[in-house]
């Protein structure tokens, strides 16, 4: 069973990418139910890999009734519009931090299915994937 990971030095980590070959796995496939499970368990919008100790470029989104996966994403564009809000991380439950982030964002991305994807986000949904990238990147 996998836990959410406290330890800041193990969040500074990069992750590497998915491959299609993982994606065709049904054990990835299965990690991707837990992280979702995991997610709403702790009343989360979001949740990256890295956050879970595995180092690999997952997210998921549990915002409203949506719940979906982005594998590999990449932000191509952000907006020069920039807006400042508490932000909370599962990693470090209670605590809440003013962060600037851009508005609009685009991304590209694979869905479960293996699939490119692009998302036009703004607003919260932007927020969200802004801070699960960051990370991925290990910010």
């Amino acid at each position: 069973m996998l836990s959410i990971v406290k330890d800041e030095g193990e969040l500074r980590k990069p992750s590497s990418a998915v491959t299609k070959e993982d994606i065709d796995t049904l054990e990835f496939l299965d990690f991707v139910k837990e992280m979702i499970k995991i997610c709403e368990d702790n009343k989360g919008i979001a949740l990256a890999a890295p956050q879970l100790g595995v180092h690999t470029r997952v997210v998921v989104v549990n915002l409203w009734k949506d719940k979906f996966a982005l594998i590999n994403p990449q932000i191509t564009f952000y907006s020069r519009a920039i807006e400042a809000a508490e932000e909370g991380c599962l990693s470090f439950p209670g605590v809440f931090k003013s962060v600037k982030r851009s508005k609009k964002i685009r991304v590209k991305a694979l869905n479960l299915k293996g699939q490119k994807v692009k998302i036009k986000a703004k607003d919260l949904l932007a927020r969200v994937i802004q801070h699960e990238v960051d990370h991925l990147d290990g910010v």
